[in-house]
């Protein structure tokens, strides 16, 4: 994921061994006062106001919001030269299906490159001050949520890492298209890695992952299956579905 915070005077949250907030500063309990020289951010009652405080700043940032935007356009544009391939090439004319083609895959490649910018720049800052054993994936598309979250997995596995996990969804878990996206994927990331997952009963927005369970606990919560299987035939046309 990203480094240990860089800002300084955030000591008020209580810290893993790497200097990173521990899982309990996402409670509820106030920030102590700030002291002299303290960071602004204690004057938030706690670490969930920023995390959510700051989550909507990165989404209105300009440069990620022009990174989206652009990626969009080129979107746009790709299927445009792909719509002209198909008619030139209904057309006979190959020479020009071929070219539009070209032009198209380029805007893809294009779109492609410009929301892994995106990607990269928003989980970064979202991350920036979350715990060692939590990510936050807010402002992304459910595909790029999915890598993210496995490369979180992995990471954990390779470094005997926290058999808890938590992925911060927010409320993009309870969207129709998330839900169709996400339930084929969790599944797989089950069975691939041996996980249980469920809800957080403190924070419906939160994923609890679970490894190294028993055999018989490997799978997905129920009601957190049921959730995910209402409205799954509500299939989205792209993968334009954002957690927010």
């Amino acid at each position: 994921m990203v480094g240990s915070q860089s800002s300084a005077g955030c000591s008020f949250w209580g810290t893993s061994s790497n200097g990173r907030p521990s899982s309990s500063a996402l409670g509820l309990s106030p920030a102590r006062l700030p002291a002299s020289g303290d960071d602004p951010i204690p004057q938030l009652t706690n670490l969930a106001l920023f995390l959510e405080n700051q989550n909507q700043i990165n989404s209105q940032n300009p440069h990620f919001v022009s990174l989206r935007n652009q990626a969009i356009n080129e979107g746009n544009l790709m299927k445009q030269k792909f719509d002209e391939a198909h008619r030139a090439y209904d057309l006979k004319d190959g020479a020009r299906a071929k070219a539009l083609s070209n032009q198209a895959k380029a805007h893809q490649e294009r779109r492609n490159q410009l929301n892994k910018q995106a990607a990269d720049w928003i989980f970064k800052e979202n991350n920036r001050h979350v715990p060692s054993d939590t990510i936050d994936l807010h402002g992304l598309y459910v595909q790029e949520s999915l890598s993210y979250a496995e490369n979180f997995i992995n990471r954990a596995e390779r470094n005997n890492g926290p058999d808890s996990l938590r992925i911060i969804v927010g409320k993009g878990l309870h969207s129709q298209n998330f839900q169709a996206k996400l339930k084929p994927a969790i599944e797989k990331l089950v069975q691939k890695h041996h996980l249980a997952i469920d809800f957080d009963n403190h924070n419906a927005g939160v994923l609890l992952v679970r490894r190294n369970v028993p055999r018989d606990r490997v799978g997905l919560d129920r009601s957190l299956l049921n959730h995910l299987s209402s409205d799954t035939h509500h299939s989205s046309k792209d993968d334009g579905c954002i957690i927010v």
